[in-house]
């Protein structure tokens, strides 16, 4: 056999292998336009209302406004949050407080510690500066801890939050229970339900009856979220309630916002 003939046998041989070493990789799962978008909407960035329990890609941003027949009042909420460091985040935003009839700022951090991957379950701490008591809003502000806790199951994206906050003199104290589902028809759009319920935790009367706080409120329905890129386009709608402290009777309503975000 000449040099030629073994150089075509050595060809014709080693093709196959390469030929099947290439379809190996090819079986990989490719890497997804704009994944950190797509990963943000299942963890619940975009929801109106429920914290995520995991901090993905490097920063995002939503704001939603409508409005809210139980109050009679525009609402708007919003939020910007930046990692600064591995699994911690700041987060910066706006709130409404239909009983000032003002936007209110927010701060605070939020820290990732348990990943799904190795612990089971997505876990997520948090602390704020925010508006005082459940919608009253003051000069003084309050502090809020966040505990997110979330599971997936696939395309179904399970979330729940618990909420107390507390203002600096310790007069005025409220909790809440956030519990959200999101379900990835696609990887651009998916479809859920949102909620939130808040309650009183034994404030100071004279602070419930100056500002006739609402001493317990509930939101749900129904979520959107369409992705364009790393534009996230979010509405919701569904039932709104609340009790105010000096109202004579439970207020039944209805809640509609829609609004618009981004992850990167």
């Amino acid at each position: 056999m000449n040099r030629t003939s073994a150089l075509l046998l050595a060809i014709l041989v080693g093709a196959p292998c390469v030929a099947r070493a290439g379809d190996e990789s090819t079986t990989e799962e490719p890497t997804r336009s704009f994944d950190s978008a797509i990963k943000n909407a299942e963890a619940g960035t975009f929801n109106p209302f429920t914290f995520p329990a995991r901090v993905e890609g490097r920063g995002s941003i939503a704001i939603l406004s409508g409005y809210d027949s139980a109050y009679k009042s525009f609402e708007l909420t919003g939020n910007a949050e930046v990692r600064v460091y591995g699994p911690l985040a700041v987060r910066v935003g706006v709130q409404w407080v239909p009983q000032k009839s003002t936007i209110y700022p927010t701060a605070g951090l939020r820290l990732q510690v348990l990943k799904q991957g190795t612990h089971g379950i997505d876990l997520a701490v948090s602390a704020y500066y925010k508006a005082e008591g459940l919608t009253q809003g003051s000069t003084e502000g309050e502090i809020e801890a966040n505990v997110a806790i979330g599971r997936s199951f696939g395309r179904l994206h399970l979330l729940g939050n618990l909420v107390g906050g507390s203002d600096f003199d310790g007069n005025d104290h409220d909790g809440e229970v956030r519990l959200s589902g999101v379900y990835s028809v696609r990887d651009t759009v998916l479809i859920g339900v949102d909620s939130r319920t808040r309650f009183d935790l034994g404030s100071n009367t004279a602070n419930l009856v100056a500002n006739n706080k609402a001493t317990f409120d509930v939101v749900a329905g129904p979520t959107l979220t369409v992705l364009v890129g790393p534009v996230a386009l979010m509405a919701t709608a569904g039932y709104s309630g609340a009790k105010l402290y000096n109202a004579a009777s439970y207020a039944n309503g209805a809640i509609a916002m829609a609004g618009a975000g981004g992850a990167f």
